[in-house]
């Protein structure tokens, strides 16, 4: 995450009644002067190798009370052990691969989805993103695992759950799944021509030639929706736009 430059200076100000959150995703550091700029962080660390739960809530102590963050879910549950990020695991704490991923019924899945709660509780989060990979394709036996996996979960109240499909799945099947399983669908609403339906949803912004006008056409849609969590992507670049929307609101 880049720090703000000296000409971010003016304070966030939203609708108190509004549940709309807007930030960047970012690894947990660099966090001076976001604050008071943005008011929301969604935390990679946890998809790659959860941190002990001492340093979160530290995270969690030095934004404002009203902050909020969202957590992405520990990869073991969305990716299989053949994933290059599963690099990032610490040397002999990976699970076995073939309990690995792809929402399996499996003690490994479990425990990480058991390790991502505390996580989130740990930050006080208000969402959790599953993100699966393009391999998790929209076949019969995806869609049982994944149903499978959300009805049978903990879920806590304060906590939305959110899913991003990436790879072929449509929108409209998207758009179903998440509705069945009271989920966030999580889409990037420039690259998708066809946004969701849904009440509450989940934007990740991260294509590579976003715009200003892309931003301008963003904040035409805030309103549609009951709760949203706008979370651009982690380069400067990403970072301003951020701020340019916040601008707006």
């Amino acid at each position: 995450m880049t720090s703000l430059t000296s000409e971010d200076t003016e304070q966030l100000e939203t609708d108190p009644s509004t549940d709309l959150f807007v930030g960047c995703s970012s690894s947990g550091r660099n966090r001076r002067g976001y604050f008071s700029r943005l008011t929301l962080m969604e935390v990679q660390d946890t998809f790659l190798a959860p941190p002990k739960l001492k340093t979160l809530r530290r995270w969690r102590s030095e934004a404002p009370d009203d902050f909020c963050y969202t957590v992405k879910a520990w990869q073991v549950i969305t990716h299989e052990a053949s994933s290059p990020s599963y690099r990032a695991i610490p040397a002999g704490s990976a699970p076995p691969p073939a309990e690995c991923g792809l929402f399996q019924q499996t003690s490994a899945v479990s425990e990480a989805y058991a390790r991502t709660l505390e996580c989130a509780r740990a930050l006080a989060a208000r969402a959790i993103l599953f993100e699966t990979p393009p391999s998790f394709t929209p076949t019969a036996s995806n869609r049982q695992r994944i149903a499978r996996f959300f009805e049978g979960v903990e879920r806590v109240p304060e906590i939305d759950l959110a899913w991003e499909a990436r790879g072929v799945w449509s929108t409209a099947e998207v758009e179903q799944i998440t509705a069945d399983l009271e989920l966030l669908p999580c889409y990037d609403p420039v690259a998708n021509q066809q946004l969701p339906r849904n009440e509450r949803a989940y934007f990740k912004l991260q294509h590579a030639q976003l715009d200003e006008d892309d931003v301008v056409a963003l904040a035409d849609v805030l309103e549609e929706y009951a709760r949203l969590f706008v979370v651009f992507g982690d380069s400067p670049e990403m970072l301003q736009h951020a701020l340019r929307l916040v601008r707006m609101l």
